[in-house]
């Protein structure tokens, strides 16, 4: 059951999240991966909407779906400006629709999952998922974090991500810190924590912990093409950065085979 506490705190970050991060650039770089014909596209993890809007006034037909209901009533008010069809799912164990000509996984999606799945099998998971929505010839965006070594991360202070006051009048903070990090295994474990105050001057301080699995490119690879991927494109930014030491945002663009 979900407590008042956690409703609290997912509409403040939900809200927070709308006002203040823009997906333009990243929209922008996908537009170019898809090339000029109208698509049927479907991001899972779709948040708020920011990209699927941006596509769907290019002319695309979207889908998305998200299993938090705070973060999908944003994504929601954008659908009535511009057609985004929206399902409020868990995109590991809903079922997916079929035939998209382009699945998206954006966002560093691949590293912000949330579930009780073995962390690894989950993102294997989502890249079998597209496989089987995706029609023959579709694309698969891929755009992630990419660090050569985890180790760094680790030394880095504590700093915050999300800064704001949301439509209740809740404001506050989220503040994240890599506290440990496995380079054979690549599993780098998180602290994440809240610092809010609501309308009404309650305080809310919650800290939770999370341990991740950090992809290379090596073993995403390898897991697209077992999946029947062919790799068209690979970069190291969303501005067409070639893939180095210096630019490690891993963007692949896969054409299911």
């Amino acid at each position: 059951m979900i407590s008042k506490v956690q409703t609290i705190i997912s509409k403040w970050r939900a809200s927070v999240y709308e006002q203040t991060q823009n997906a333009e650039n990243l929209a922008s770089c996908i537009r170019t991966l898809i090339g000029g014909a109208t698509q049927t596209i479907f991001e899972p993890g779709c948040g708020t909407g920011k990209i699927l809007f941006s596509l769907s006034q290019s002319g695309h037909e979207t889908f998305g779906m998200d299993m938090d209901e705070h973060m999908l009533f944003y994504a929601a008010e954008k659908a009535a400006l511009s057609p985004m069809r929206l399902i409020n799912a868990d995109i590991l164990l809903a079922p997916w629709p079929k035939d998209f000509g382009c699945i998206v996984l954006a966002s560093n999606l691949m590293h912000n999952l949330i579930t009780d799945w073995e962390y690894k099998q989950a993102q294997k998971q989502l890249i079998m998922k597209s496989a089987g929505s995706l029609k023959k010839g579709g694309l698969l965006l891929l755009d992630f974090d990419c660090p050569i070594l985890l180790s760094p991360l680790t030394k880095n202070k504590e700093i915050c991500i999300l800064s704001g006051t949301d439509q209740n009048g809740t404001k506050g903070q989220m503040y994240i810190k890599h506290t440990e990090s496995d380079e054979k295994t690549r599993l780098l474990k998180t602290k994440v924590r809240y610092a809010l105050t609501t309308k009404e001057c309650e305080t809310i301080a919650v800290s939770e912990t999370f341990i991740k699995h950090v992809l290379t490119l090596e073993e995403t690879t390898a897991w697209l093409y077992r999946a029947g991927f062919s790799i068209e494109a690979l970069y190291g930014s969303h501005d067409f950065h070639p893939f180095d030491e210096k630019n490690r945002r891993c963007v692949i663009a896969a054409r299911k085979e």
